[in-house]
């Protein structure tokens, strides 16, 4: 079973994204609503396959999340989401990818 954890503080995002994965039954959905309780669940958890995270948040937004995973040793394939367009944000923040 494919395990994906969902981080995003718009609940209709996440009951959209949910809804998707949902129609597959090989994969379990978990979410969080911001960045500081997604690290709390994947400090006890990290059995997932995948992030989906949203990169404006309260909170921790994804950027600090993402980089504070790294810090953390933890090691699991994300996505970052956003409905902006803002290349200078991604610019600012590649250097938590290696960029």
């Amino acid at each position: 079973m494919l395990k994906i954890l969902i981080v995003d503080d718009t609940k209709s995002v996440q009951v959209f994204v949910k809804s998707l994965l949902n129609k597959c039954n090989e994969i379990e959905v978990t979410s969080a609503y911001n960045g500081a309780d997604a690290v709390d669940l994947l400090k006890s958890n990290d059995h997932f396959n995948l992030i989906l995270l949203d990169w404006e948040m309260p909170i921790l937004n994804g950027p600090d999340t993402f980089a504070t995973l790294i810090d953390l040793g933890i090691k699991i394939p994300t996505i970052m989401m956003t409905t902006k367009n803002n290349p200078e944000n991604i610019k600012k923040n590649a250097r938590y990818w290696g960029f």
